[in-house]
């Protein structure tokens, strides 16, 4: 007899997010059957939900206990009986809404995890007609086959959907993933999910460490980041993020930080815009890396950023590939239960592709970005290669991007970055918003101050 293992942790997500989210309700109710399941307990809750949710429209919430009073007593199995009540007593205490953020994710995966439950009993059955010689029975279970699956789209009526159009000015529906601190952020615009950015710059203007300051800006908005990094040696990579994280340098001793200095005093009479600002240093003897306070380092950040986290992976260049991303990050999801919300590649260019042509390979590779932002329901940002007329410092545009200008299709945001090695000494950087979707809040570069001695992209803008 064939032994089959059961993905419990599936099952359990899919009896939690049918009993607590009316979303998840909405859409995968009217797909499931007595065979989407494999375990015995989650039939049972399965079929109390959709009892539920075809009476009252949504789902039962904190009223499944109360459901499941009413039903034991049907129950002849004692050990089902059992595991029912166990997991909806950890239910009440170990559910948290902030671990299904990603709520499209989970809705696709249980899909997909219900009509292959559902597709494995249709084959189990026909293999059983076929077994007895019975053709004819073999071809009725055959016919009446139908497919279970969410419709991915049934179209809006202007007019007679008009609900469907207050939802997408409702905040929960448009909030950003993140957004960059202070003014900076103002240019760049908001980050949201399903979206692909892109920085472009001049070699050695700082791209990595422009996605080094996003992802922790992301973090800090209590983003789970992925970093997938192909360009720099990984013992590198690790010490610039511990120092941006813990803000030390290398050693102990002091510091030039740069500050933003203003003309005249701001008073309640004169407005921020009236103010000019020089840009000015101070030496600040700060303490160096150091590892006896792991535990206390620890404990702070975890605080800090709370559901926020960064995980680094350093991969070959030009042989990785997005499936091998996609793998990672999906063993990530099952194995870890760490859902990325942001995926930061450094970069694109050097990914590896199908084509053989390198200008059709870029378009490929850019195409997979966007894509895979959309399937996974999550933000990518990546860096991108300016031309050579924007080496000497001059002003990032559109025109400089290098190889293949299709790259702008493929994003939803793109802001440049470029600084001369004198400004880039001296601590700063210019960023501008090249393109995007809405409407920028200003058109106007900003200057972005920088500390990389102690791995921060951003002291002030």
């Amino acid at each position: 007899m064939k032994v089959e293992t059961v993905d419990l942790s599936v099952e359990r997500k899919l009896c939690t997010l049918c009993i607590m989210n009316d979303n998840v309700c909405k859409a995968l109710i009217p797909i499931l059957d007595k065979y989407s399941t494999k375990t015995a307990y989650a039939r049972f809750i399965i079929d109390w939900v959709k009892e539920y949710y075809a009476k009252y429209g949504d789902s039962p919430k904190g009223g499944i206990k109360e459901i499941y009073e009413q039903k034991k007593a049907s129950i002849r199995d004692e050990e089902v009986a059992s595991s029912i009540s166990n997991f909806l007593e950890s239910l009440a205490d170990d559910y948290d809404e902030d671990d299904y953020k990603n709520l499209k994710f989970h809705i696709d995966d249980l899909e997909l995890y219900t009509r292959l439950n559902q597709i494995d009993a249709f084959v189990e059955k026909v293999q059983g007609a076929r077994a007895t010689g019975n053709a004819t029975k073999c071809e009725s279970i055959i016919s009446g086959f139908t497919q279970k699956a969410i419709p991915e789209s049934q179209g809006i009526d202007l007019l007679g959907d008009m609900n469907k159009f207050a939802e997408a000015f409702d905040e929960a529906n448009i909030d950003p993933l993140f957004t960059l601190p202070g003014d900076l952020g103002l240019v760049t615009g908001e980050f949201f999910r399903g979206d692909l950015s892109a920085c472009l710059s001049t070699s050695k203007a700082g791209k990595s460490w422009g996605m080094e300051g996003l992802s922790f800006a992301a973090m800090s908005c209590g983003c789970k980041v992925m970093y997938i990094n192909l360009e720099m040696r990984d013992i590198e990579l690790r010490q610039r993020f511990w120092r941006g994280l813990v803000n030390a340098p290398f050693t102990t001793g002091p510091v030039s930080i740069p500050f933003f200095r203003p003309d005249k005093e701001i008073t309640e009479d004169i407005d921020d815009a009236m103010v000019s600002y020089r840009i000015d240093h101070k030496i600040v003897n700060m303490q160096g890396v150091r590892f006896d306070n792991l535990k206390q380092i620890e404990d702070t950040m975890r605080m800090r950023y709370k559901q926020g986290g960064i995980k680094l992976f350093s991969l070959p260049s030009y042989t990785t590939t997005w499936a091998d991303i996609e793998n990672l990050y999906n063993n990530l999801v099952h194995y870890q239960n760490w859902m990325p919300d942001v995926i930061v590649v450094d970069y694109f260019d050097i990914l590896g592709g199908k084509e053989q042509d390198y200008r059709q390979r870029l378009n490929e590779i850019w195409l997979g970005g966007r894509k895979l932002a959309l399937d996974k329901n999550v933000h990518v940002a990546t860096v991108s290669q300016s031309n050579a007329s924007a080496n000497e410092g001059k002003e990032v545009t559109l025109d400089s991007i290098a190889e293949d200008q299709r790259k702008k299709t493929h994003v939803s945001v793109m802001y440049g970055l470029w600084a001369n090695d004198q400004q880039r000494s001296d601590g700063y950087v210019f960023v501008k918003r090249l393109l995007g979707r809405g409407k920028p809040r200003t058109y106007d570069k900003v200057v972005v101050l920088q500390s990389l001695d102690t791995g921060q992209f951003v002291v002030s803008s």
